[in-house]
């Protein structure tokens, strides 16, 4: 049995205006027509993807700028006399000091090194003395494999904040 073309063409209309009518239900409760669902588990895994990349991101630049932090502290510790004209150098950028205050502030900061620096010389033996003496006992306290690694961090952390 065949159907008349007209009842086609009706079936047709009516099947395309409940789609329209979907459509629009869809969009008047703020949800997007898709021919396929959304999936939970792909929008989990983009988030675990960005965080992902974000934390690294962080992680990254934290290492780099402790080692930035370690090689900038090391070169002053082992260049002092070098340390005034740097600090003037910069504080003339910072602040668009005039050459005559940067020279100003060089000879400040010159004479505040020269002192810290006699201070340091002045107690330098004490301070020997006492590194030596946390060592012995640091030594008589670890295994001897231990100790070693100790004193090797020991000494650079020293070396790098401030010690001898």
């Amino acid at each position: 049995m065949t159907t008349p073309v007209s009842a086609d063409l009706a079936i047709s209309a009516d099947v395309s205006a409940r789609s329209d009518d979907r459509a629009e239900m869809l969009v008047i409760s703020g949800k997007q027509p898709s021919s396929r669902q959304r999936s939970g588990w792909r929008f989990l895994l983009m988030s675990v993807i960005w965080l992902g990349i974000f934390l690294a991101g962080g992680v990254t630049g934290a290492i780099i700028h402790a080692y930035w932090l370690r090689a900038t502290l090391l070169e002053m510790k082992q260049n002092p006399d070098d340390m005034p004209k740097r600090i003037a150098e910069i504080m003339a950028y910072d602040y668009g000091l005039s050459p005559a205050k940067e020279a100003t502030v060089l000879e400040i900061i010159s004479e505040h090194h020269r002192r810290v620096q006699n201070l340091r010389g002045e107690h330098a033996p004490t301070m020997e003395s006492w590194n030596a003496e946390l060592e012995a006992k640091m030594s008589k306290i670890l295994k001897p494999s231990d100790f070693v690694q100790f004193q090797k961090k020991f000494r650079e952390v020293n070396l790098i904040w401030g010690g001898l």
